[in-house]
């Protein structure tokens, strides 16, 4: 949906779609080689000269098979194999940081490098 409103509010924008890490395309943005990037929240501090905006918010959820009892999402989380986003991934760091403060230990399993990886 952001994209289709940007797309709306300026027609002629040529937008290019990229994989990678939002901290390895934030960087490309301050080298010079992006004008924008659509990202995960920041996890560090922006330099002065570039702005931030929330364009969309999107949950975070746990998910388990069918099978898995209605337990809460620190039980599942704690009982059942957890695939981990590697947590150098701003949201990988942020799931990594609600973890710790809900003090959640998880059974991890894998570790994905980025979502494209499902």
């Amino acid at each position: 949906m952001v994209l289709a409103r940007l797309r709306e509010r300026f027609p002629h924008l040529k937008i290019k779609i990229l994989r990678g890490m939002s901290i390895d395309l934030a960087a490309r943005v301050e080298n010079g080689e992006l004008d924008a990037v659509l990202i995960t929240e920041p996890q560090q501090a922006i330099r002065p000269e570039f702005c931030w905006q929330t364009l969309e918010s999107e949950p975070f959820y746990v998910v388990g098979h069918k099978d898995v009892p209605a337990l809460s999402d620190s039980e599942i989380l704690s009982q059942y194999p957890f695939v981990r986003l590697d947590p150098r991934a701003w949201a990988g760091s942020m799931i990594d940081n609600e973890l710790r403060r809900r003090q959640v230990q998880t059974n991890e399993m894998m570790e994905l490098d980025s979502l494209q990886g499902r």
